[in-house]
């Protein structure tokens, strides 16, 4: 017998497992509850006994509370019925024509019929009684003089008892099925979710669901049930995002909104993925107790194609840049000689007049090439050596002054050797982007990059500029150009920052830092 059960009798009739017969005898006496004379819902009701007299004075009894009454006196009868009909609760005397009627549930089990069922019980009987509701009894009921006065409200309990025990089921069952289909939706979605008991501390508890357990490809989702923060944290995120980890969460308790972060995840199989995570708190306050309730989303094959797209973008930029200096330049340059003869066969003629325009012909064809040149070592500028980024940034400048008319200068105190050309070709179009961004959208007339190596191995490239800047948090825009500065710093592992130089100076400073690479 379940602990609602033993509750439920002790409510009824006081305690039946403890004290003397007398004692639970002079508590069967007290009248039922009120509140429960009246069942909220009829039943259907069958009772089974061999008193005719009794059965017919409890169908009466129940029957003025609204309950459809079956009674039956012998099991047979009982059986036929419930083979057409169906029962919610069975009254069944433990004696039978004197024969032990105990067996009587087995047998509908049998059956397969599964009925809640009362004991009824005469005197001298309740041990009996009480062993039956070991076996999945309600409760008992012994033939007293205060018998009758008893069966409507045991009855609207015991009916209560049931729904209340069926709606459970229910609920139970519709939530694993909806957990289920939120398992497969995610499964298909490659999206995980994950919850961290508040308030926020090292050791807050840290479950994720099953997608985020075949994330991390655990064996077991127990596993995760175990897990801390901490325990997340040191096993699960590459250390150089943990402290982005931690800062993001600890935001998403303070922030009234979602807080969007992405991050690697270190897999059991040491494999790295790159995940997008959103996390939002259940409370606005800090300090109170609560969730914090985020998703994961695996972007590690969309970030792997975009490196391969900017990759191909790169190759393409180069090779038009190396065409253009390689074909239309050459072009250009022999025009440009073919000018230099004409000019001179004219000059011996002395045709001053056609001399001139051939001159003014050249010289038109030479600022194309130089044009053309600078095109050329935009769309290909790093050179595969050491100071090659140095190179290149120093040359932006230069263009961007002689093409746009804009002051532009390159600041590097102490040369910065970059080994990998990767990140050269990566550091240089932030760059390119930062300016062609303050000059179309901020109007800048004076630009400033500088390019240096922190003491803590860390590369610091920034592009100042005094043009019109923008409103705080505006950084946050959707603009293609932050966003591929943006996404060239993620892959770079470093991050951008979009600052307004002071109160006074509405420029604009765009400031990446990144690991050196090595």
């Amino acid at each position: 017998m379940n602990a609602s059960r033993r509750y439920y009798t002790r409510q009824l009739y006081g305690s039946n497992d403890s004290g003397s017969k007398g004692e639970r005898r002079k508590q069967r006496q007290q009248p039922p509850s009120a509140s429960w004379k009246r069942s909220e819902s009829p039943g259907v009701i069958l009772i089974l006994d061999d008193d005719t007299a009794l059965l017919r004075l409890m169908e009466i009894r129940l029957q003025r509370e609204g309950h459809r009454v079956h009674t039956c006196c012998e099991k047979e009868q009982a059986l036929e019925w419930l083979h057409r009909n169906k029962a919610d609760l069975l009254f069944l005397d433990l004696k039978l024509d004197g024969e032990d009627s105990s067996d009587f549930p087995t047998k509908l089990s049998e059956h397969g019929h599964s009925i809640p069922f009362l004991v009824i019980t005469g005197q001298g009987d309740e041990k009996i009684a009480v062993q039956m509701m070991k076996q999945g009894a309600l409760d008992y009921l012994v033939k007293d003089i205060k018998f009758l006065d008893f069966v409507p409200a045991v009855t609207s309990r015991a009916l209560h008892q049931i729904r209340q025990e069926r709606q459970l089921i229910e609920a139970e069952h519709a939530l694993r099925v909806s957990e289920t289909k939120l398992s497969r939706a995610q499964r298909i979605a490659h999206l995980g979710s994950f919850e961290i008991n508040l308030p926020l501390t090292p050791k807050s508890h840290w479950t994720g669901s099953q997608e985020t357990a075949r994330m991390i490809s655990k064996n077991s989702f127990d596993d995760l049930l175990k897990m801390n923060l901490e325990d997340f944290i040191s096993l699960h995120v590459h250390p150089a995002d943990q402290s982005l980890f931690q800062q993001r969460i600890e935001q998403a308790v303070d922030s009234v909104e979602p807080i969007q972060f992405e991050f690697r995840l270190i897999c059991r199989n040491l494999e790295v993925r790159v995940m997008q995570s959103s996390a939002e708190s259940n409370y606005f306050h800090a300090g109170a107790s609560g969730q914090l309730t985020g998703t994961l989303l695996d972007i590690t094959d969309r970030r792997k194609l975009e490196e391969d797209i900017l990759k191909i973008s790169d190759w393409e930029k180069k090779r038009l840049g190396q065409d253009l200096h390689d074909g239309i330049c050459q072009h250009f340059a022999g025009i440009e000689f073919m000018c230099g003869a004409l000019e001179q066969k004219l000059q011996n003629k002395g045709d001053n007049s056609a001399t001139r325009s051939i001159g003014d012909i050249r010289r038109l064809v030479r600022e194309g090439i130089q044009q053309t040149r600078a095109l050329a070592r935009g769309l290909s500028p790093v050179e595969m050596t050491e100071d090659g980024l140095m190179d290149a940034l120093k040359s932006l400048a230069l263009n961007t002054k002689q093409i746009f008319r804009v002051d532009c200068e390159f600041r590097c105190e102490s040369p910065v050797l970059i080994p990998n050309n990767e990140t050269a070709v990566h550091l240089f179009r932030i760059a390119q982007e930062a300016v062609s961004n303050s000059i179309q959208h901020g109007k800048a007339t004076h630009i400033i990059i500088r390019f240096h190596k922190a003491a803590n191995s860390k590369i610091h490239l920034s592009i100042q500029d005094n043009g019109s800047g923008f409103q705080e948090g505006s950084e946050k825009g959707r603009g293609m150009g932050m966003r591929l500065i943006r996404y060239r710093s993620n892959m770079l592992g470093g991050s951008a920052v979009w600052m307004k130089n002071s109160s006074e100076d509405p420029g604009l400073t765009v400031q990446v830092i990144c690991p050196f690479p090595h």
